[in-house]
């Protein structure tokens, strides 16, 4: 999966609103409410530059992240060194770590990105090999009903810090036969001293489930359902390992 080989370029910055602790916090609250708590191994599937990883160790947690781009890891270990996640390469549906975590985790919608059954049948049983007796898999997605009740429209994001102005053009396309929405995104990046703009373009394909389906894989994997939480397009579950 190449698509984030551009992207990852700009992608601090577009999520640079993106409340990173607030949702750090809120992923502790949940690990430590089914008893994964500082001090414990925790393994993010689908890491991107770090933020949350670099915020966890910071909090007290032994982090590992994972991410299929070379450029987003690169970021990652560019990050702050004193409390030193380990980062990897690697696709997180086959990549095999070698040891076991107390927890998983696959924030941002990582698993909306796995478009077919198989795909989402190999993470769910990537994360039970990677997870000791008790452990829980803490993930978000898109979720289903919303997704096709409001029906994802265009949308322009315009961001800048001192160096670059980025305007990102997204469009989506609904393929309700697949359960996917294509989101074609459309970044142009100006330097600001130079004027100088490049143009990039990307297809980002994402899958929506329902919390049954969602169910059903988790329980084919060996997992069980701990609980579900629902906020307009995010379906957040946790499961628990049998």
């Amino acid at each position: 999966m190449t698509v984030f080989k551009k992207y990852s370029a700009v992608y601090d910055l577009l999520y640079k609103d993106k409340d990173y602790e607030k949702e750090a916090q809120h992923i502790v609250e949940i690990l430590q409410k089914y008893g994964v708590n500082q001090g414990f191994s925790i393994l993010n599937l689908g890491c991107g530059t770090g933020r949350h990883d670099h915020i966890l160790a910071q909090m007290g947690y032994k982090m590992t992240g994972v991410d299929m781009s070379e450029e987003m890891v690169r970021i990652a270990c560019k990050g702050e060194k004193s409390f030193a996640p380990t980062f990897f390469t690697g696709d997180i549906r086959t990549i095999d770590l070698n040891r076991k975590f107390d927890a998983v985790i696959s924030l941002f919608h990582v698993m909306s990105y796995q478009n077919s059954d198989d795909d989402v049948t190999a993470v769910f049983n990537n994360v039970y090999r990677h997870l000791n007796k008790n452990g829980i898999f803490v993930f978000d997605c898109w979720y289903a009903d919303a997704v096709l009740a409001e029906r994802p429209e265009k949308r322009v994001k315009v961001v800048e810090d001192d160096e670059f102005l980025v305007t990102r053009h997204a469009k989506p396309e609904m393929h309700e036969e697949k359960r996917i929405v294509d989101v074609n995104y459309e970044i142009q990046v100006t330097e600001k001293t130079t004027g100088i703009a490049e143009i990039f373009r990307e297809t980002h394909n994402m899958r929506y489930f329902s919390v049954n389906e969602i169910k059903k894989f988790a329980e084919s994997a060996g997992f069980e359902m701990i609980s579900h939480k629902i906020n307009g397009w995010n379906l957040e579950v946790v499961v628990g390992k049998v």
